[in-house]
């Protein structure tokens, strides 16, 4: 199954060229913690027909470098292997497309607006990478807030990679829509292990 298959079923913006072809068989484990994050993250993209009849979303949160990005693509890439669609995409994307001012500077078409809702509410899996990892704005945390509660009234499911802690994650996208991730009944996974700079590049 090709990388391909994400861009197109249906999204891929957002997606850094460096992790490409990442899986699970190439997470670098050497910790418990490392290991017990990569077995829920396998056992959620085993299960996910499941959480498209619940709705059940995952959470990643916690330092930079340590594999969130890894674990969400190869979630994501598991599940476009069982016939799924996936959009995946990320805070500065999502801005790019639905922010009035970007909009007007980039000359954003009407159809390429209402595309990009519709990869983000219809399509089988959204990720939203990178949460946090940015310059994000008030404006920018109510698209992903009222993205996340559109898809969750559906039980559409959601793997959103936050940085820092969940506390830094409740900031960057309101308490209020946390709770409702947390309660969708998914796994919330703190990679909060420390990976020395060696190992950077084979884990995220």
């Amino acid at each position: 199954m090709s990388d391909n298959k994400i861009k197109y079923l249906p999204g891929h913006y957002g997606t850094s060229k460096r992790i490409l072809g990442r899986t699970f068989e190439s997470f670098y484990v050497e910790t418990p913690e490392e290991l017990s994050a990569v077995q829920t993250c396998r056992e959620y993209a085993s299960r996910f027909d499941d959480a498209m009849n619940t709705g059940a979303s995952i959470v990643l949160a916690g330092k930079t470098h340590n594999g969130k990005t890894h674990l969400a693509y190869s979630i994501a890439m598991d599940v476009v292997k069982g016939g799924r669609t996936v959009h995946y995409t990320s805070p500065i994307y999502l801005l790019k497309d639905l922010h009035p001012e970007f909009i007007a500077l980039r000359r954003v078409t009407d159809d390429q607006i209402s595309q990009t809702i519709e990869f983000c509410l219809n399509a089988d899996l959204l990720v939203i990478d990178d949460v946090g990892g940015g310059p994000e704005s008030d404006v920018c945390a109510g698209i992903i807030g009222s993205i996340i509660e559109s898809r969750l009234r559906d039980k559409r499911p959601l793997v959103v990679v936050g940085y820092g802690t969940e506390k830094d994650l409740s900031r960057n996208i309101g308490a209020s829509v946390l709770d409702a991730l947390k309660e969708s009944s998914g796994p919330f996974v703190v990679c909060d292990w420390h990976i020395p700079r060696r190992r950077r590049d084979a884990s995220e």
